[in-house]
């Protein structure tokens, strides 16, 4: 078999190529509009927007992902034409689009900032707990964990609960039941 089956002189040959690479420029373009275009969408059954907390809501779907026994350790992921869809590739771009990177600052500094003040001790964990979901990177260990937790608390509280730190089994969730 001829490597030019169709007879084309070397300048068709690179027309052709030039006409094929101009198309799938335009084609790469504009699937790249299209992924600027694209919005977070809303979330109509809940009545709530997946922009008020993204990750909250990728939690929720995983949750029930994972009660369907659809969960990230199946050997077999679903596919999309060619393209394997994990469940991390699935959050990964789902955050990109719908969480960009202001808001998940926005968050860390939050949860840098957070004090207990006038919330009672049960709504103030509960906050902590939220938030550290976003600055994973600020606590290399259950201690600096807890540490960050006790350094917003009301300084009363702080005083009391520092020693029980030193406990060789105490961990947050422990903490937040001892401080109550």
């Amino acid at each position: 078999m001829s490597a030019n089956p169709a007879g084309l002189t070397d300048a068709e040959v690179r027309a052709y190529l030039a006409q094929m690479e101009q198309t799938i420029t335009m084609q790469d373009q504009a699937m790249t509009d299209q992924v600027n275009r694209r919005k977070c969408p809303e979330r109509e059954s809940t009545g709530s927007n997946t922009s008020e907390d993204p990750q909250e809501f990728v939690d929720e779907v995983h949750k029930i992902l994972v009660a369907m026994g659809a969960t990230d350790t199946d050997k077999d992921s679903r596919a999309l034409g060619e393209v394997s869809i994990t469940w991390e590739l699935f959050k990964t771009s789902f955050l990109e689009i719908c969480f960009p990177r202001e808001m998940r600052e926005a968050k860390v500094e939050e949860y840098i900032n957070l004090r207990q003040g006038s919330m009672t001790v049960t709504e103030y964990s509960l906050k902590f707990v939220k938030l550290s979901r976003y600055a994973t990177s600020l606590v290399s260990n259950s201690r600096d964990e807890m540490s960050r937790f006790l350094a917003g608390i009301a300084k009363d509280i702080e005083k009391k609960s520092r020693a029980a730190m030193l406990h060789d089994n105490m961990d947050l969730s422990r903490l937040m039941v001892h401080v109550k």
